[in-house]
C-alpha cells in the first residue's frame, strides 16, 4: 500500500496532469481480460478457454469477464464507463456492456493514476448466445468516442447450459445490426438485419445517417447502397429504425487498388492457413437465407430452392501473422471428394464480385458464393429417399492445394420461378458531351441525377423540383472514358452508362 505522503503528492500531480476522457490513444492505455465467470465473484483464467484449446466454459446464461486497465503514461487516465461497448465480431454493430470496479461495484467512470492499474469487470451483454458460431464467441471491446479505440479481440470456447425459450404467446426480442462488407472501396450495399438470422418484421423501414463523404447510390425500406467519394479513414453508418432501435456500423473507406492482372500461385500456405466458415444458404444472392446447420445430411431437412439457385454464405479467415492476398476465381467446389473441382462465383459480403481478396493476419472477410449451376447434376440419394449435395470447397491457387471447407447437405430443387425483366423507364442521349439529355419516359419525376466514374467517385450531382421529367447537364470538362447516370425518381434508381470520347 503507498504511504498517505505519496498518495498527496500524486493528488496534487493529478490535478495539473489529468487526460480527459477523448485525449488519449490505444497507445496510451490496454486493456487485458484476464479471467471469467457467471458472476462478479471468484474468476477461471479466461486463457484455459482461448480457441481452439478445446476446453468449453458452461454458463447458465451470464458471462463476466475480469480485466485491468493499464496506464503506459504518467498522467492521470479518465474513462466515461458508459461509452464502453462489446461486438461479437469485426465490424460489427457493438452492444452496451454495464461496468464494474473489480470489487463489484456499479462504475461510472474509470480513472487510471499514471503509471497504475485498475481492474475492473466488464457483464458480456446478454444478447451474446445468439452470436455463438460453433461454440466460439468473438469479444471485441471498444471506447465508442468520435474515434472509436479498439481495446482487445480474442475468441473463447463458450457453450450456454440453458435454451432461450419464451411462452408460445409471447414475442422474442429480437435485436438488429448492419450487415455489410467492413471495408468500402468503390460502392457496396447495407441493410438491416436481426442478428439472430430471423426475417425482419412486416413494415420495418430505416432511416440512414450517412456520412457526407460518402454518396447515396440506391435505397429500399431497409437497405442502402453507398459509394465512396474520396474518403479515406474509419466512419460511422448509422439507421434508427420504424420501431425505435438505433443500429450503427464502423466502415473504413479504402482507396481501391488496381489487383494483379496475372497473380502468381502462392508459395508456402499450408493446410489450415486459411479455412472457409459457412453459415447460411439461400436461393437468392444476398447475404441471408437459412442457418446451412439446419440442413446438414443428419437433420433430413431440406432446402428447397425456388430459383434453382444456391448461394452459401460466411467468412473465409486468414488464420497467419502474414498479410495474404488471394485470387478468388481460384476458389474452386466439387461435388464428389477427388473429381475435377468447379468454379463458382465469390462475391463480398455486399454482392461485388471479388477479382481479388486481401486478409490481414488473424481476420477474415464475409464472402458470398454462387454454386455453380451444374449443381443438380451432382445430386445423391440418402437410403430414405433424401436428395443432398457434397460440397469439398478447394483453393488451388496454391502449391499444395488447400482444402478448405467440406459439408453434406440436403437440398431439393424447386421449380425455377420465371421473372420478367423490367422495362428501363429513362432514355439517355446526347450528340457531344456539353449537351447529355436524360428523359424520364414513364413521366414519373426525376429527383436527383447523379455521374459516377468508374472507380466509384462522384463526378457530378444535381437535385430537381417535383416536376422535372426531362433535364440537359454539361460534362465537356470531364475528361474521356465511362460514365454512368444514376437516375433517383419517385420509384427507384435507374442506372445508364455513356461512353465519353
Amino acid at each position: 500500500m503507498k504511504k498517505f505522503f505519496t498518495q498527496t503528492v500524486w493528488m496534487l500531480v493529478a490535478l495539473l496532469a489529468t487526460v480527459s476522457a477523448n485525449a488519449f490513444t490505444v497507445n496510451d492505455i490496454s486493456l487485458e481480460i484476464r479471467g471469467i465467470s457467471t458472476s462478479t465473484g471468484s474468476f477461471d483464467p479466461i486463457n484455459e478457454y482461448v480457441s481452439p484449446s478445446g476446453k468449453i466454459f458452461t454458463t447458465n446464461g451470464d458471462i463476466y469477464v475480469s480485466g485491468r486497465f493499464r496506464n503506459n503514461t504518467g498522467s492521470i487516465i479518465e474513462m466515461d464507463a458508459s461509452k464502453f461497448k462489446i461486438a461479437f465480431g469485426y465490424g460489427e454493430s457493438p452492444y452496451t456492456s454495464q461496468v464494474y470496479s473489480g470489487g463489484g461495484g456499479n462504475l461510472t467512470t474509470i480513472s487510471v493514476w499514471g503509471h497504475d492499474y485498475t481492474d475492473v469487470i466488464f457483464k458480456i451483454p446478454t444478447n451474446w448466445d445468439w452470436h455463438i458460431k460453433n461454440n466460439t464467441l468473438g469479444l471485441y471491446f471498444i471506447y465508442t468516442i468520435s474515434n472509436p479505440i479498439h481495446f482487445f479481440n480474442e475468441t473463447y470456447n463458450i457453450t450456454t447450459s440453458v435454451v432461450r425459450t419464451k411462452a408460445t404467446n409471447q414475442a422474442k426480442a429480437v435485436s438488429y445490426k448492419i450487415d455489410g462488407p467492413s471495408e468500402l472501396t468503390t460502392n457496396a450495399v447495407y441493410s438491416i438485419v436481426t442478428t439472430d438470422g430471423s426475417s425482419l418484421p412486416s413494415g420495418l423501414t430505416a432511416t440512414w445517417d450517412y456520412p457526407s463523404d460518402f454518396y447515396r447510390i440506391n435505397f429500399t425500406n431497409t437497405t442502402i447502397e453507398l459509394g465512396r467519394k474520396t474518403a479515406e479513414g474509419y466512419y460511422t453508418l448509422s439507421a434508427r429504425l420504424s420501431n425505435g432501435t438505433y443500429v450503427s456500423k464502423s466502415i473504413e473507406a479504402v482507396k481501391p487498388v488496381s489487383p494483379d492482372p496475372n497473380p502468381k500461385p502462392e508459395q508456402g500456405l499450408s493446410q489450415g492457413d486459411i479455412r472457409l466458415d459457412l453459415y447460411r444458404i439461400s436461393d437468392l444472392g444476398n447475404g441471408g437465407g437459412n442457418l446451412l446447420t439446419s440442413h446438414t445430411l443428419e437433420s433430413r431437412n431440406s432446402f428447397v430452392t425456388t430459383t434453382g439457385d444456391i448461394y452459401v454464405s460466411g467468412e473465409i479467415w486468414n488464420t497467419t501473422s502474414n498479410v495474404i492476398t488471394l485470387d478468388p476465381t481460384k476458389i474452386l467446389v466439387a461435388f464428389t471428394n477427388g473429381d475435377s473441382p468447379y468454379t463458382p462465383i465469390v462475391y463480398n459480403g455486399g454482392g461485388e464480385k471479388l477479382t481479388s481478396l486481401t486478409l490481414r493476419a488473424h481476420d477474415y472477410s464475409m464472402v458470398i458464393i454462387k454454386i455453380p449451376a451444374n449443381w443438380p447434376y451432382h445430386t445423391k440419394k440418402t437410403s430414405d429417399d433424401y436428395t443432398y449435395l457434397d460440397f469439398y470447397f478447394k483453393y488451388v491457387n496454391n502449391t499444395p492445394v488447400l482444402q478448405i471447407f467440406t459439408g453434406s447437405y440436403c437440398v431439393t430443387n424447386g421449380q425455377k420461378s420465371k421473372i420478367a425483366e423490367k422495362e428501363s423507364s429513362i432514355a439517355v442521349s446526347y450528340y457531344d458531351a456539353s449537351n447529355v439529355t436524360v428523359k424520364s419516359t414513364d413521366n414519373v419525376a426525376i429527383k436527383l441525377i447523379r455521374v459516377i466514374g468508374t472507380m466509384g467517385d462522384l463526378v457530378k450531382s444535381q437535385s430537381y423540383g417535383n416536376n422535372c421529367t426531362e433535364t440537359n447537364f454539361d460534362l465537356s470538362n470531364c475528361k474521356n472514358g465511362i460514365y454512368y447516370i444514376q437516375v433517383e425518381k419517385t420509384t427507384g434508381v435507374e442506372t445508364a452508362k455513356i461512353i465519353k470520347k
